[in-house]
């Protein structure tokens, strides 16, 4: 937490991480950042609601604020300051898997994937990679839309909260199953590069031992059961190259 402090008399505590919001917290972030018209906006007024405080009148070098009932008067580029460095962290990427319980009709699926099949998984990924690796803006929107339907089942629509719900939510596991299994995935912040299909079949191929007759067991195993298993596997190889490389 930071405690941004323009008098004696007005002293704000705001978080300073996405894992220092509560769930209603987190869920009013998310409607700030994705109902602005811009980021600069949607920062602000995320601010303002994570610090208790509206925005009564704006002129010129000063700004009148309210808090707990009561008007301060503040230097504008002070406030413009504060909100800045008080929601830095809001343009970074989560550290952990965060998301709503339900978004437009839709239930989200466990948060960590949990009890979730890796073909789900899997499907939830290879959608990832390619919203990493296109830059047309219908593509995004249209990967970010199919990335919806997976994680919140039974979604009825799609918008900007769910495109951002959905969006902040995946890179917040990726990073942090490359925490847990390192041997096996990096950050999500690492671009995505060569055959991402031929990626994942190999994957599914180490599972099964090159036996196709057990592909369909292996994407109805549980997803934490599969990356634990590919972790191994990667720790081995990676330690067999290590002994014997020349």
């Amino acid at each position: 937490m930071t405690r941004p402090s323009f008098s004696p008399e007005l002293n704000l505590t705001v978080p300073t991480a996405w894992e220092q919001l509560t769930p209603a917290q987190y869920e009013s972030v998310l409607d700030a950042l994705s109902g602005a018209p811009n980021e600069t906006a949607g920062r602000l007024i995320a601010f303002c609601r994570l610090s208790g405080i509206t925005i009564k009148r704006a002129h010129g070098a000063d700004t009148v604020l309210v808090s707990g009932g009561r008007s301060f008067r503040i230097n504008t580029a002070e406030f413009c300051h504060a909100v800045s460095e008080g929601s830095e962290w809001m343009t970074q990427l989560p550290l952990a898997p965060m998301r709503p319980e339900k978004v437009l009709g839709g239930e989200a699926l466990n948060a960590e994937f949990h009890s979730v099949k890796f073909g789900v998984f899997l499907q939830a990924e290879n959608l990832w990679q390619r919203l990493c690796a296109t830059e047309d803006k219908g593509d995004k929107l249209s990967l970010l839309d199919d990335l919806s339907d997976i994680l919140f089942e039974g979604i009825t629509t799609h918008s900007d909260y769910s495109r951002t719900a959905a969006a902040l939510w995946w890179a917040g596991l990726k990073n942090h199953l490359s925490r847990l299994f390192s041997n096996l995935y990096r950050p999500a912040a690492v671009e995505a590069d060569g055959d991402l299909l031929g990626a994942m079949l190999a994957q599914v191929r180490a599972l099964t031992g090159g036996d196709v007759t057990k592909e369909e067991a292996v994407l109805n195993v549980d997803t934490w059961t599969a990356l634990a298993e590919l972790d191994a596997k990667a720790k081995e190889a990676r330690e067999y190259a290590e002994k014997y490389k020349k």
